[in-house]
């Protein structure tokens, strides 16, 4: 009676077992280095232009929320969830997707390098233009088919047509 009441993650703030929750925020052109944003709920957010660096995003899950032209740099979203989200003409350096699920994801004209996608699953995504060097792939399913698998099975095809 009359105590305060903890944060349940339905507004702004954290509580311990939810992490921070942002709905209908616009922060275009922000830079935030060296933050904490696990477990975070985002919705309805526009991060445009966004420089993150040195972030800890695990089990964050982001829906409806435009990242266009964003640089991320040493950051980890493992188990992270994407719904919805534009990461179109964002770069991403050093960052783990580790089992992350996007759905109705755009990357058009991305850039990742030095990324993990081990063992995440995207579906009924844009990867028109997207780049991609030095990243792990092990167990990437993209629309319910294993990736490494595919190009193992390509590569096969290579050296069989080869010789």
């Amino acid at each position: 009676m009359g105590g305060d009441k903890k944060d349940k993650g339905k507004g702004k703030g954290a509580s311990p077992d939810r992490g921070l929750a942002w709905r209908d925020e616009v922060l275009d052109d922000a830079k935030l280095e060296d933050v904490s944003i696990k477990r975070a709920r985002i919705v309805n957010a526009s991060l445009q232009q966004l420089a993150l660096e040195d972030a800890d995003a695990t089990g964050a899950s982001l829906s409806n929320v435009k990242l266009d032209e964003a640089s991320v740099d040493d950051a980890s979203a493992k188990k992270g969830v994407f719904r919805n989200v534009d990461f179109e003409g964002a770069s991403f350096d050093d960052v783990s997707f580790a089992s992350a699920r996007f759905r109705n994801t755009s990357f058009e004209g991305a850039r990742l390098d030095d990324i993990s996608l081990k063992d995440a699953r995207l579906d009924d995504v844009d990867l028109r233009g997207l780049s991609i060097t030095n990243a792990k792939i092990e167990g990437l399913v993209i629309d319910g088919v294993r990736v490494d698998e595919l190009l193992a099975q390509a590569g096969k095809a290579r050296t069989n047509e080869g010789g």
